[in-house]
């Protein structure tokens, strides 16, 4: 199953998703912490539990990215 999404470009989910991509782009510790949460959360099976527990790591991104 493939999800897509329509977000307007305008819209804070949006900022969101492009802040933590290019923080993550730019710093490999965060990358590769991202990607072994991801590979054992994997094994969930379940969506919206996958989702849930990937969120806390990605505030923690972009609180980190919109620090100033």
């Amino acid at each position: 199953m493939y999800w897509k999404h329509i977000i307007r470009t305008e819209n804070k989910e949006w900022k969101d998703i492009i802040t933590f991509r290019d923080y993550i782009r730019k710093h490999r510790d965060a990358r590769g912490t991202y990607e072994q949460l991801k590979l054992k959360l994997a094994a969930c099976h379940d969506r919206i539990v996958y989702t849930k527990l990937k969120g806390p790591f990605i505030q923690e991104i972009l609180q980190k990215a919109t620090k100033r």
